[in-house]
């Protein structure tokens, strides 16, 4: 068994140490003229996570192996802080250790930008999730499963530099973005928006949204490598590599909920530019459903379906997700079954068993493509 996060221990006992403070810790005081000290809990808030994650999986995962593997791996973990003031101006930064590959740790800046709210429109300068995707702009603690779909991973930007305008209302959302993926002087850029649309009736509702994304890739190295939604397996679904100009991508979202039952589905096409003229395109989508067996319920709020849970609470979730990076005849087509349980022992400590069962067609990279995957994790927020 393969164990990373050894190099973490600080940071997480960190993290820990922060979570078990108390609030007046983070708190602003002001004098007052009888002398007495007012404390204000609301200017300053913290949050974080912590996530341990268990895989095994059979030789459809590993490139190299034909046995069964196991790795065990601090997945995530993060410390948040946000300004709460009582005028226009709002802030937040986020401290996020990743564990991507096997024991590849990375101590990186999450969120980390300034939010001024206008009288029609709010403003964001700085690092940021870019507006594109239904699953994608939720957060990792908050997803039904352990991890999201490979065709989220495969073409959703994730938080990149930036400048934001964007709307958000009880019915709607609208946000337009420019961005640079680093700060690099040849670092892809990228504009992104994406508008959602909800209609509530009588307890259940419907969501719908669009997203785009038009990016420029500096006629750098360009190729989709996945790991079939799970953190520690090999990249086995690839598409072919070359140097690109840019990339397009445009994605539908439709979710459909009640307290009890959430439906969820994405579409993605992608369209990429060859530096020698060529166009290759690529397409994937997943349909995803979960229901509270007791304890918990959803609820819409600002473009993300949200989860409200009680101590003891269970919930099942399914997802079949499909990606074709195949073009030119090159590349992989892959299909994934995922079924899992969450339970909620409480609102802070979530336990999850996600088991799938993969398919993948034309180039692969193992010639041995038996073997299913399981993943386990224990997941505390505060």
């Amino acid at each position: 068994m393969a164990i990373a996060g050894r190099g973490v221990v600080k940071t997480i006992g960190f993290y820990l140490l922060v979570a078990g403070l108390p609030a007046e810790a983070f708190a602003f005081k002001d004098k007052q003229p009888d002398d007495q000290i007012k404390i204000s809990h609301n200017l300053l808030s913290s949050s974080g996570s912590v996530m341990l994650d268990y895989d095994q999986y059979g030789a459809f995962y590993d490139k190299k192996e034909d046995e069964s593997q196991q790795h065990f791996e601090v997945r995530r973990a993060k410390l948040g802080f946000k300004i709460n003031s009582q005028g226009p101006f709002k802030g937040e930064i986020e401290f996020s250790y990743n564990n991507e590959y096997q024991g590849e740790e990375e101590l990186t800046l999450g969120d980390a930008y300034v939010l001024y709210q206008a009288s029609s429109v709010d403003i964001s300068l700085g690092k940021m999730k870019e507006p594109f995707g239904l699953e994608r702009q939720t957060g990792s603690s908050k997803v039904t499963s352990i991890e999201r779909s490979m065709v989220t991973s495969a073409f959703s930007p994730g938080r990149s530099l930036g400048l934001m305008l964007s709307r958000e209302k009880k019915r709607y959302t609208l946000a337009l973005g420019v961005f640079q993926e680093e700060d690099k002087t040849n670092s892809p850029q990228a504009i992104s928006a994406r508008f959602t649309r909800t209609f509530e009736y009588a307890g259940q509702g419907q969501h719908l949204g669009l997203s785009l994304t038009h990016r420029d890739l500096k006629d750098q190295a360009f190729q989709i490598k996945e790991r079939g939604e799970i953190n520690s397996a090999d990249n086995i679904i690839r598409s072919a590599q070359f140097n690109a100009n840019n990339q397009d991508v445009l994605q539908l979202e439709t979710a459909w909920f009640n307290e009890k039952v959430r439906l969820q589905m994405e579409a993605s096409i992608a369209s990429v530019e060859q530096t020698s003229g060529d166009d290759w395109l690529y397409s994937g989508f997943y349909i995803q459903g979960s229901y509270f067996i007791k304890g918990g319920f959803y609820r819409y709020k600002k473009g993300t379906i949200k989860t409200r849970v009680h101590k003891g609470a269970w919930e099942l979730v399914s997802r079949y997700s499909g990606l074709n990076l195949r073009d030119n005849d090159i590349g992989s087509e892959a299909a994934i079954f995922m079924l899992g349980v969450n339970y909620y022992v409480d609102k802070k400590l979530r336990l999850m068993a996600n088991i799938l069962m993969p398919e993948i067609s034309g180039n692969t990279v193992n010639e041995d493509q038996s073997g299913n995957g399981v993943s386990l994790r224990a997941q505390y927020v505060f």
